[in-house]
Order: C-alpha cells, then structure tokens, then sequence
C-alpha cells in the first residue's frame, strides 16, 4: 500500500513538473506572438489546463490578444464571457457577430442560442433559428440538436417531427450523447421515423456507453432480456446498478423498478423476491 501511495505521489509530481514546462513553452511562444500559442494560453487560464490556476481576467486579456490576432473561437469566448459573467449583452453579440463574420460556427450558434432562449435578449425565435441553421450547415452538432429540440417539442414552434428527427439524428452522428439517447427513444417509438427498435438499441448504446442514464435504462433491461441482442446479463446488470446510483430521481427510480422486475421475474438472473422486493421499497423511499 505504501509503495502504490509513493508511486502516485511521484507520478503526479512528475505530471506536474511536465504540466509547468509545457505552460512555460507554450507562453514563450505566445510572447513571440504565435497566435495559437497565445490562444492556448487563454485557453489554461480559462479551464486551468497544465495546472495553471483559473484566472478570468488574465483569461479574456489573452483571448482578446488571440481575437487580435485573428483567432476567431477566442471572439467567442470573449462574447460568452460578457454574455455570462458580466450581463453585457451589446458586448457579448458584438464579439459574436465578429466571429460569425469569419464563418465561426460557435459564433452563429451562441447568438442562435440568445435568441431563441431569451439569453440577456428579447427572445426571437425567427433570428435565433435562423442563426443556427447557419450554425448548422457549417457542421456544428449542438447547433443541430437545438434545432431538432425546437422542432419537437418548443411552445414557440410548430412541432414538425421529420424536421426534428432530420436535426437530431444529425447531432447524434456528430457525438452530441443527449441526441444519441433521443434518436434511440425516436427509432423506438417511430416517433420521426419508421419503428426500428434494433437501430433504437444501437443508439441507446452509443448513449449508453458514454455513460447517459436513460440508455443504460434500456440497454441494461435489453441485455438481461436477451431478446432483441445477445443476452449479458454482467453488463446489464452493471448499467442497471448505476443507473440507481447515478442517475437523476427518476432515472434512478426507473432503474430501481427494472431492478426489482428482473428479480422478481427472473430475467437474466435467478429468481429473488427478497432482493426484488428490496429494490420495490428503495424506488418507493425515494419517490415518496
């Protein structure tokens, strides 16, 4: 034990000593005025990247100098900064539109974003759609997953379900987890689409093995069923267990059911009324 102790101390001394070099190269280049150099270095001080500590302000100076210099993602960061720290709208739109003047799809997109869910502006539903089609067609997933959320679902647009699963599916193919999860749910229910419920399981995988809730829900039951894929009852199992401890009250409400279901059932376990009925109570502690 002590030795694996000494071990971690000396790797993370040694990550650290790594950490300070790499910032001082990294600072040295941007001194010299390489821009992606100075960048990056906005960039440590904004996320406290190689163990520098987080410092807004020396965060929007170097980012303003990257802005300078023709890096257009800093314009953005500038913008999201005013936009959330300092409740400047005029600033936060002015650095936006910038960036989006040099086709930077995060730009399109934060004004998209504004626009369509009245952030520090009166909600404009036409401009802010508008604004994330362009997001979009300069292949920006989050852009595409707003647009297929507004399709679906919004008080403020007519629901148009083709159009939304066409958006979704697209944001799910560029890595977004939430519309992997919500292209499954779509597959599964022909909700958008034609029913398919072995390419809904293929979604919920995806979903499912970066660790979204509602995709090891159905996953983990799938997998103890051994219906619609191979039967692993480990894996589905090892879903279902986090789900109850991980999830959100109703996800994990979701997971206690299954749990009990199963054993009470005998999917893909032995039959086990004392632990069915364990799992029964937890769900109803914790919706009561």
């Amino acid at each position: 034990m002590k030795k694996l102790f000494l071990l971690i101390i000396i790797f993370m001394t040694a990550f650290s000593l790594f950490a300070n070099e790499e910032f001082d190269r990294i600072m040295s280049k941007a001194e010299n005025g390489d821009p992606n150099a100075i960048y990056d270095v906005s960039l440590c001080y904004q996320y406290g990247y190689l163990d520098v500590e987080p410092d807004n302000e020396k965060a929007i100076y170097w980012a303003q100098k990257a802005a300078d210099a023709g890096i257009s993602d800093a314009l953005v960061d500038i913008g999201v900064y005013y936009l959330y720290f300092e409740n400047d709208w005029e600033k936060a739109s002015f650095h936006f539109e910038k960036a989006a003047k040099q086709k930077n799809a995060k730009g399109y997109y934060m004004l998209g974003l504004c626009y369509t869910n009245a952030l520090s502006v009166p909600k404009d539903i036409k401009k802010g759609i508008e604004k994330l089609k362009k997001a979009s067609k300069l292949g920006f997933p989050q852009a595409d997953y707003q647009l297929g959320m507004l399709y679906y679902n919004s008080d403020d647009v007519k629901q148009d379900i083709k159009a939304s699963f066409k958006y979704i599916l697209k944001a799910a193919e560029g890595g977004i987890v939430e519309a992997q999860s919500m292209v499954g749910s779509m597959y599964w229910q022909g909700f958008g689409t034609t029913e398919d419920k072995k390419k809904g399981y293929e979604w919920y995988e995806k979903a499912a093995q970066q660790g979204d809730i509602h995709g090891m829900c159905v996953c983990g039951l799938e997998l103890l069923a051994g219906e619609l894929v191979e039967q692993d009852s480990d894996l589905g199992l090892s879903y279902l267990y986090y789900a109850a401890q991980n999830g959100t009250t109703e996800e994990k409400s979701v997971a206690l059911g299954e749990l009990g279901f199963i054993y009470e059932k005998g999917i893909g376990v032995e039959v086990d009324e004392v632990a069915a009925q364990y799992y029964y109570k937890k769900r109803d502690e914790l919706t009561n």
